[in-house]
């Protein structure tokens, strides 16, 4: 009989990290024989498991070798062929992080890397945390928010930061230091709150932000004034998300329009002028309940998306469990006829996380879904011909466990090879695409 108090005992000394990771071991279909061979591998590379990602990988698929494989034990029966004609992503847990205090409402991966991360909280602080073999939490950003924090975004080097909050404010970091380059107090936009935010590609200089009152404004880091602004696409209706390109910006208003504003740089300037080109798509329509256009929570610039054909893509996903995937043209601003999808129903976060690697160069495009039972549900969009009726987008591939609360937010890195997610409990969970 178990020795219940001696186990209990021995997990209580355990380091938090240690608990934290033997129970997603666990929860991620663990046995008693992949633990054996865990903790062997532990005691020759050491604790926190650097370099156990091949265990790991080789625990979650059955691939053993014969040192791994107890002799006397049966060997597993080789899984029949599937039917599905797209592949199946194997996914593994990398790393927690617990350093928010408050639920995590925006997650960021650097521009094309994997190993920097920054998230937002609820009570408006922001962390940058590098995600190598040795991931740890490098900056806690205080101060510069009052609020939720709405948005963030990275300069093309990674080596600035910008994020935006509801009490309207707006910030600059230096994300090598951490330090405060400018703030744009509450009030820049009015008493509308700024709900989305980019820095522009070209310019770093520029901050262009959404706000609740529907206008796209141009905010200059250097003089801390704003520099231009465009008015709303209709009346009432907020710049709820933003996504900018070269000389366009793509702006999703919560009244289910998607409009692109065009961007100018006359060199010796540097002044940015905006223009409003013409409406581009609609979304899908709500329920006849709802009565109108269901609002946008998500706008993702995908450079590679396999389920709108292979080239860039604009991602809208609306309240309502729509998702539209719009090719961009290589000129111009009409966009290309969209790709819809149709969410599950169920306690699902309605921001869907879409990869835009193409699946590491294979078919079909990652889409994660965080849940109210604290899982995270990864599908694979296929792509089809564009049609009015949006597609459902089936079974989940994959479930991932180890959030203790629901999932709130979820972030694919530029080439879809890591995947983090947030609860509104605080944690940070990255976990890794195997390729």
């Amino acid at each position: 009989m178990p020795n219940v108090g001696l186990q209990a005992y021995l997990w209580n000394r355990l380091p938090e990290d240690a608990r934290v990771k033997r129970l997603l071991w666990q929860q991620n279909a663990g046995t008693y024989k992949g633990y054996r061979a865990y903790i062997q591998h532990v005691k020759g590379a050491g604790f926190p498991e650097v370099g156990a990602e091949e265990v790991l990988r080789a625990h979650s698929t059955g691939e053993w070798t014969a040192q791994q494989e107890d002799p006397s034990s049966p060997r597993p029966a080789p899984s029949s062929p599937t039917t599905n004609p797209l592949p199946t992503p194997r996914i593994d847990f990398h790393h927690a992080f617990s350093a928010a205090r408050s639920p995590v409402s925006q997650l960021r991966f650097g521009r094309l890397t994997r190993d920097l991360l920054a998230w937002g909280d609820n009570a408006g602080a922001v962390f940058v945390a590098a995600l190598g073999a040795s991931p740890r939490v490098l900056l806690a950003l205080r101060g510069g928010h009052a609020a939720p924090v709405t948005d963030l975004d990275w300069s093309g080097d990674n080596g600035l930061l910008a994020s935006c909050s509801a009490d309207g404010s707006a910030c600059l970091w230096e994300a090598g230091t951490g330090a405060l380059l400018r703030r744009f107090p509450p009030g820049v936009a009015g008493d509308a709150p700024l709900l989305s935010l980019r820095l522009h590609p070209v310019n770093q200089n520029l901050v262009l932000v959404g706000t609740g009152a529907g206008e796209v404004l141009v905010l200059n880091a250097s003089t801390g004034q704003c520099t231009a602004r465009a008015p709303p696409a209709a009346p009432g209706a907020a710049a709820a998300r933003l996504e900018v390109a070269t000389d366009v910006v793509h702006v999703a208003a919560s009244d289910g329009t998607l409009s692109a504003l065009s961007t100018l740089l006359p060199g010796s300037t540097g002044a940015l002028r905006l223009g409003l080109h013409a409406e581009l798509a609609r979304v899908a329509r709500a329920t006849a309940r709802a009565g109108r256009a269901a609002a946008p929570v998500t706008l993702d610039l995908l450079p590679a998306c396999a389920a709108a054909g292979g080239g860039a893509a604009l991602a809208l996903g609306t309240e309502d469990g729509q998702l539209s995937l719009h090719p961009l043209p290589e000129r111009g601003h009409a966009l290309g006829a969209a790709q819809r999808f149709r969410l599950p129903r169920g306690p699902y976060a309605p921001r869907a996380a879409l990869g835009g690697g193409g699946f590491r160069a294979g078919r079909g495009t990652l889409c994660a879904l965080g849940r109210a039972d604290a899982t995270v549900h990864v599908h694979v969009l296929e792509a089809g011909g564009a049609t009015k009726q949006a597609r459902g987008v089936g079974e989940p591939a994959c479930m991932l466990r180890g959030h203790a609360a629901a999932v709130a937010a979820a972030a694919w890195a530029f080439d879809e090879s890591c995947l983090a997610s947030a609860d509104v409990g605080g944690d940070v969970l990255v976990w890794h695409v195997q390729a």
